[in-house]
């Protein structure tokens, strides 16, 4: 994941700075190092000896080499000579050219070429603007420019990304505001909650729970009414909720739509669509100010300027200027290609227009764009082909993998043969056994042996094996004369087992199993730990095979030449796993906990009294008897004060305890559910379940609606429906806390419907009512 982030950010920025630079990073296929390349050159300027290599700016790149981080010019030599732990580099556009370095645990400001603006100093830090920084020394925050200068002069007890470029958000004294990087204070520490609401807007929640706006110059542009506000879009609307009804508002605080009505959404960014008390939607384009109204159970977003309604009957395609479509029976409709949609009808798909013209029938299980042909599977293999207008291009069964890749796979009668994306056989060979093309080769069957094809159909492993299973596009697994091993495209063979081991496939994995103990060969087919463990697995993304011996983790890191010995760390007397960013949770000789890498190396020293593994980027780390969070640079995002932590789902939301009762919060510390509850969990609908002593309630993911803890127990039906339970009994109430019936039911089932309808059948004293329509 880490490497996946790292390619997505070097591709992103070598499009940025590439012109400017006339250097780009790239990756040596042959040694996985990194180095520097002018456009459309095919040799290297600066050779590939980097483990990471970041773009040019201004004639200068961060790099990392063994020895750490530095900085190079366009003649690939290192300014200053100079290493360090950490540069951050990926923060901010860097245009005045200046950063953070880490030596140590310790942070410092670095200039790009390579000059200390300042000593490392300080236990954190994080870049708010191009020159300047919020940095940690013992328990204080505060602000320093890019010449290691404090500015502003006030200190606060957490300093955080305000997600608006040069303010940051501040908190002193459990109160939180917003700060400018020069140091002014714009909305002062007086707030439960300061959020970016985008548009230069900011969420400001009082200690009533109410919600203003306001703007990021620390002016009211709405005053503290709202029970919540959703993001800006932008065209500059946003929801916003009072008084449990639901209104638009303007970046102008302006009231577009008033609070009058049961739900209020955007679908277009300036396209509202709303149910009034009566049930009615109705919809707005908010740039032209077309209005209409229809009946339905609810509405989705199909793509810009359409929108779907469902009800009984179907679903209706529907632009601003109200139906252009109509799918009757249809239960699922999604835009497929420019104005064609897929249609599910009665668990197969079709093909359909805007205005409910069938192309293809429903009766597929998939429908796949290739090129300028629909594909569509009618069994599990069996593949027919169609133009956009619906006609059938072949009358024969194809068989392809999940991607449809050409040649296709025809069978006709007892024998194989390939089609090209014309559907015509490509040459006149029929084989005995083949398989679909998979990452540009097939394994087929000819004349009593096995072999491998290319996509022209030349054999690049000649038909002589007894067995062929693909281990990946280059390395193939065969048995030949009782004997198993690996082989490459070009029949070179790379490992063979001559003391009849033997290979089986479980969960993508090749073991090798040996007087029942496991090992494991490589994807690039070499053996990579001996079968001496009693559990084997692999990490594709961090390029390591993982050996378990009863509480010991054995790593073994692969590439295509090399494959190198497992090895156990002695110092580590526990690994439990690791997290997406490759690091993994791990207890030294003394007892305490840190991260270490998949060679085994210390990236988060072991001081802490307990860790969790990371996720979406955070971790939570035990010191003091608290629990706090940490980034994967060992940063502390937030100081230990909690009593016990999960973990971050990939919402970023997490469960913590705090003065004995139970919250949410997100990655920020941002409290999504507040600190008064026994007991919280996340429900298979991702919404949260919330206890009392006495009571229990549900809220949104988002902790918006919710019904407050009222009922014995409750039943989140995951479609803004809740059953409740008293005495006994069951009711009916919606996500946002309107209870439609009582608990005075026996039983309630649901049957079918929508977010807006729902129809129920019901039992009482053992007699079974007929079925009820509920309206939201």
């Amino acid at each position: 994941m880490k490497f996946t982030l790292l390619l997505l950010f070097i591709l992103f920025y070598s499009t940025a700075f590439s012109q400017k630079g006339g250097l780009s990073p790239v990756m040596d296929s042959a040694s996985g190092m990194w180095g520097y390349k002018k456009e459309l050159s095919e040799s290297f300027s600066i050779k590939p000896i980097f483990s990471k290599a970041y773009p040019f700016f201004n004639g200068n790149a961060v790099v990392e080499i063994a020895k750490g981080f530095s900085i190079i010019d366009e003649k690939g030599k290192f300014r200053k000579g100079v290493f360090y732990d950490e540069i951050t580099f990926l923060d901010n556009n860097l245009s005045s050219g200046f950063t953070l370095y880490r030596k140590g645990s310790k942070w410092g400001v670095l200039s790009l070429k390579g000059k200390q603006v300042t000593e490392p100093l300080y236990d954190s830090a994080l870049v708010v603007d191009e020159e300047a920084f919020a940095v940690l020394k013992g328990r204080s925050w505060f602000l320093i420019n890019s010449k290691g200068r404090k500015v502003g002069g006030k200190m606060y007890d957490e300093i955080l990304p305000s997600g608006l470029k040069s303010f940051a958000l501040v908190q002193k004294n459990m109160k939180w505001g917003l700060v400018k990087s020069n140091g002014e204070e714009k909305i002062p520490c007086l707030y439960k909650e300061v959020v970016y609401l985008g548009q230069d807007r900011f969420a400001v929640k009082n200690h009533k729970g109410n919600y203003a706006i306001f703007s990021a110059d620390g002016s009211e542009v709405y005053p503290h009414t709202l029970d919540s506000i959703r993001n800006f879009s932008s065209e500059g609307y946003a929801v916003a909720f009072k008084h449990y009804l639901s209104g638009l508002i303007d970046e102008n605080g302006d009231d577009v739509i008033p609070f009058e009505n049961k739900c209020v959404r955007l679908l277009d960014n300036a396209l509202s669509v709303e149910v009034t008390p009566f049930d009615k939607w109705t919809y707005e384009d908010l740039t032209t100010g077309t209005k209409g109204f229809f009946w339905g159970d609810s509405v989705s977003f199909l793509k810009p300027g359409f929108f779907t309604i469902y009800d009984d009957k179907g679903i209706y395609v529907v632009d601003s200027l109200g139906q252009v479509g109509f799918f009757e029976g249809v239960t699922h409709l999604e835009l497929f290609h420019d104005d064609c949609l897929i249609f599910e009808e009665k668990g197969k798909f079709g093909l359909a227009r805007l205005d409910g013209k069938v192309v293809i029938p429903a009766k597929y299980s998939a429908i796949s764009l290739v090129g300028d042909f629909i594909l569509a599977k009618a069994l599990k293999t069996e593949v027919f082909a169609y133009d956009f207008d619906g006609n059938l291009l072949n009358n024969i069964s194809l068989h392809s993998s999940k991607g449809f890749e050409f040649p296709l796979l025809s069978e006709k009668g007892q024998g194989y043969f390939f089609v090209n994306e014309r559907f015509k056989k490509v040459k006149e060979v029929d084989f005995q056994w083949a398989t679909p093309f998979k990452n540009k080769r097939a394994i087929a069957k000819y004349e009593g042996f096995f072999g491998v094809l290319n996509q022209d159909l030349e054999w690049i492993i000649s038909p002589v094996l007894d067995t062929v299973i693909l281990l990946n596009s280059n390395v193939f697994l065969f048995e030949n004369d009782g004997d198993w091993g690996t082989v490459d495209e070009k029949g070179f063979e790379l490992y063979r087992d001559e003391e009849n081991e033997y290979f089986v496939t479980e969960n993508g994995l090749f073991e090798v199993l040996k007087a029942e103990k496991k090992g494991l060969l490589s994807p690039f087919g070499h053996l990579l730990l001996l079968p001496i463990y009693d559990s084997v697995s692999i990490d594709f993304d961090k390029s390591i095979g993982l050996g378990y011996l009863g509480n010991h983790q054995f790593f073994a890191p692969f590439d295509k030449k090399t494959s190198p010995k497992p090895d156990v760390f002695d110092n580590l007397s526990m690994v439990y796993g690791f997290g997406e960013n490759g690091l993994a949770v791990a207890k030294d000789q003394s007892g305490k906990f840190g991260y270490v890498d998949y060679l085994g190396r210390w990236t988060v020293p072991p001081r802490y009294d307990s860790a969790v593994v990371f996720s979406e980027g955070c971790a939570f780390v035990k010191l003091g008897g608290l629990w706090g969070i940490i980034n994967e640079f060992n940063r502390i995002v937030i100081q230990p004060k909690y009593e016990s932590a999960s973990f971050f789902g990939k919402d970023s939301k997490a469960i913590v305890k705090k003065n004995g009762k139970f919250g949410v919060i997100d990655k920020k510390g941002e409290v999504i559910l507040s600190f008064k509850y026994d007991f919280i969990e996340k429900n298979r609908f991702n919404n949260w379940k919330v206890k009392t002593q006495l009571d229990v309630g549900v809220y949104s993911n988002d902790g918006l609606v919710g019904i407050y803890p009222k009922y014995e127990d409750v039943e989140d039906l995951g479609n803004g429906w809740v059953v409740s339970y008293n005495n006994g009994l069951k009711g009916l109430d919606d996500i946002h806390g309107t209870t439609y019936k009582l608990p005075s039911f026996d039983e309630i089932i649901p049957v079918k419907g929508g977010n807006s309808v729902f129809l129920f059948k019901v039992k009482k004293e053992g007699y079974e009512k007929s079925l009820q329509r509920v309206n939201k």
